[in-house]
């Protein structure tokens, strides 16, 4: 009898296409390897362009949406922070390129001790657009310029998606400017650093009375931000 194998194409197939936020599909088309044989590498990068290319029909909700279900979600940004500028451009004409990329499955659900509840990603995409308030507040973001799509998928998955999503798209929240999606910090985690996040679009509450680090830290950033994006640049 054949081993269980949760990535196989079969799998990711039958799971994926089994419900897909607001458009269902009968077949998810996971593209055939190039050569016989594919390596773990070359496996993982086809999968994942398989997930972004099915996010990216998607339709963009509209902020304040109510809507039910667990599953990945994509945040886009076009604004006119100066930093994000090469964002603003990619997404000119469409939302293709996203700032982060996140998932939310309940509490509880990777324990069994509790069911999922009922719209993990509204709650997390409202607890997202909080943080980017707090940051309006400082004039570097504003919510308007905000935009999301979001993937519903069966809990065993939604880790698994989101991370061939991230690897796939790069989002510069996840990849560089880490933190966006930070909760309030716990006991005994109060004397941690402020994220990169919170150095370049302060406002959220708990996050300023966390050490700022030095004086040139955000300076920094900022650079990183623009070789980031240079590198990003070279690769189209």
């Amino acid at each position: 009898m054949a081993a269980f194998n949760p990535v196989s194409e079969e799998m990711l197939r039958w799971t994926l296409s089994k419900r897909l936020s607001h458009e269902p599909v009968s077949s998810f088309p996971i593209p055939a390897p190039s050569t016989p044989g594919p390596t773990a590498r070359e496996s993982i990068r086809e999968r994942a362009r398989a997930y972004r290319d099915l996010l990216a029909t998607l339709r963009v909700q509209p902020r304040g949406r109510s809507f039910q279900g667990a599953g990945v979600y994509a945040i886009y940004y076009r604004g006119v922070f100066p930093a994000y500028a090469p964002i603003t451009q990619w997404n000119t004409a469409d939302w293709v390129r996203p700032i982060y990329v996140g998932s939310a499955e309940g509490s509880g659900v990777r324990k069994g001790t509790a069911k999922p509840a009922k719209s993990p990603v509204a709650n997390r995409i409202r607890n997202h657009a909080r943080s980017i308030l707090w940051a309006q507040q400082g004039n570097t973001l504003n919510i308007d310029d905000f935009s999301f799509r979001w993937l519903n998928t069966e809990v065993a998955w939604i880790r698994l998606a989101e991370i061939y999503l991230i690897r796939e798209l790069r989002p510069l929240w996840n990849e560089l400017v880490d933190g966006f999606g930070n909760n309030p910090p716990g006991t005994g985690r109060a004397g941690q650093q402020r994220s990169a996040w919170d150095t370049i679009h302060p406002g959220r509450y708990y996050a300023e009375a966390l050490p700022s680090g030095d004086d040139g830290r955000a300076q920094a950033l900022f650079q990183s931000i623009d070789d980031w994006f240079a590198q990003q640049q070279e690769a189209l």
